[in-house]
Protein backbone atom coordinates (compact mmCIF):
# COMPACT_ATOMS: atom_id res chain seq x y z
CA UNK A 1 0.00 0.00 0.00
CA UNK A 2 1.20 3.55 -0.93
CA UNK A 3 -0.18 6.75 0.48
CA UNK A 4 1.16 9.78 -1.48
CA UNK A 5 2.00 12.87 0.88
CA UNK A 6 -1.07 15.06 -1.28
CA UNK A 7 -3.49 12.05 0.33
CA UNK A 8 -2.14 12.35 3.80
CA UNK A 9 -5.02 13.71 6.14
CA UNK A 10 -3.80 17.03 8.38
CA UNK A 11 -5.72 18.17 11.13
CA UNK A 12 -5.36 20.80 13.68
CA UNK A 13 -6.64 21.13 17.45
CA UNK A 14 -6.77 24.29 19.67
CA UNK A 15 -5.95 23.81 22.65
CA UNK A 16 -4.94 20.12 22.50
CA UNK A 17 -5.94 17.86 26.14
CA UNK A 18 -6.20 21.83 27.49
CA UNK A 19 -2.77 23.07 26.26
CA UNK A 20 -1.93 26.50 24.81
CA UNK A 21 -2.31 27.13 21.18
CA UNK A 22 -2.66 24.87 18.16
CA UNK A 23 -1.39 21.40 17.64
CA UNK A 24 -0.95 20.28 14.10
CA UNK A 25 -1.24 16.54 12.97
CA UNK A 26 -0.18 14.88 9.76
CA UNK A 27 -1.70 11.61 9.78
CA UNK A 28 0.43 9.36 8.45
CA UNK A 29 -2.03 6.31 8.17
CA UNK A 30 -5.44 5.94 9.43
CA UNK A 31 -6.51 2.47 12.04
CA UNK A 32 -6.73 0.80 9.14
CA UNK A 33 -3.93 1.56 8.07
CA UNK A 34 -2.44 0.44 11.57
CA UNK A 35 -4.39 -2.80 11.52
CA UNK A 36 -6.29 -1.64 14.33
CA UNK A 37 -3.78 -2.26 17.18
CA UNK A 38 -3.65 1.41 17.81
CA UNK A 39 -5.34 5.18 16.99
CA UNK A 40 -2.66 7.00 16.05
CA UNK A 41 0.41 7.24 14.00
CA UNK A 42 1.75 10.76 12.79
CA UNK A 43 4.04 13.91 12.60
CA UNK A 44 2.82 16.34 15.20
CA UNK A 45 3.95 19.57 15.53
CA UNK A 46 3.81 22.73 17.74
CA UNK A 47 4.78 26.46 17.41
CA UNK A 48 6.82 28.11 19.52
CA UNK A 49 5.14 28.96 23.00
CA UNK A 50 2.14 26.40 22.24
CA UNK A 51 1.65 22.78 24.15
CA UNK A 52 -0.34 19.62 24.42
CA UNK A 53 -1.79 19.28 27.88
CA UNK A 54 -1.37 16.70 30.75
CA UNK A 55 -3.21 13.64 29.99
CA UNK A 56 -3.36 10.04 30.86
CA UNK A 57 -3.40 7.10 28.73
CA UNK A 58 -6.38 4.86 29.23
CA UNK A 59 -6.39 1.22 27.19
CA UNK A 60 -3.12 2.47 24.99
CA UNK A 61 0.55 4.17 25.30
CA UNK A 62 2.12 6.40 23.57
CA UNK A 63 5.48 6.90 22.12
CA UNK A 64 7.51 9.90 20.88
CA UNK A 65 10.19 10.65 18.80
CA UNK A 66 11.63 14.07 18.30
CA UNK A 67 12.25 15.54 14.94
CA UNK A 68 13.15 19.16 15.41
CA UNK A 69 13.09 21.64 17.77
CA UNK A 70 13.20 21.50 21.98
CA UNK A 71 10.39 20.70 23.84
CA UNK A 72 9.69 20.29 27.94
CA UNK A 73 7.99 17.44 28.85
CA UNK A 74 6.83 16.33 31.73
CA UNK A 75 6.37 12.53 32.68
CA UNK A 76 4.47 11.70 35.51
CA UNK A 77 5.38 15.05 36.81
CA UNK A 78 8.88 15.23 36.44
CA UNK A 79 9.96 17.94 33.92
CA UNK A 80 13.02 16.74 31.35
CA UNK A 81 14.12 19.20 28.00
CA UNK A 82 13.98 17.05 24.66
CA UNK A 83 15.84 17.13 21.83
CA UNK A 84 16.07 15.56 18.34
CA UNK A 85 16.62 12.11 18.59
CA UNK A 86 15.16 11.54 21.82
CA UNK A 87 12.46 9.12 22.68
CA UNK A 88 9.64 9.34 24.89
CA UNK A 89 7.68 6.43 25.78
CA UNK A 90 4.31 6.87 28.28
CA UNK A 91 2.50 3.44 29.34
CA UNK A 92 -0.78 3.09 30.05
CA UNK A 93 -2.18 4.65 33.06
CA UNK A 94 0.86 7.30 32.96
CA UNK A 95 0.66 10.79 32.52
CA UNK A 96 2.42 13.71 30.44
CA UNK A 97 2.18 16.66 28.52
CA UNK A 98 4.87 18.94 26.04
CA UNK A 99 5.52 22.22 25.62
CA UNK A 100 7.89 23.99 22.83
CA UNK A 101 9.76 26.37 24.68
CA UNK A 102 12.01 27.18 21.65
CA UNK A 103 12.20 29.44 19.27
CA UNK A 104 11.20 27.11 16.17
CA UNK A 105 8.43 24.56 15.68
CA UNK A 106 8.66 21.15 17.29
CA UNK A 107 8.43 18.34 15.41
CA UNK A 108 8.21 14.43 16.59
CA UNK A 109 6.47 11.50 15.58
CA UNK A 110 3.81 10.07 17.39
CA UNK A 111 2.54 6.75 17.62
CA UNK A 112 -0.74 5.96 19.86
CA UNK A 113 -1.11 1.86 20.41
CA UNK A 114 -3.79 -0.24 22.34
CA UNK A 115 -2.54 -1.43 25.46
Amino acid sequence: MLIRNKDLVVTEVDKNKGGIGISKTTHVTDIEGLCKKGRLYGQMELAPGSSVGSHVHVGDFEIYYVLEGEAEATDDGEVKMVYPGDVLITHEGHEHSIKNVGTVPFKWMALILYA
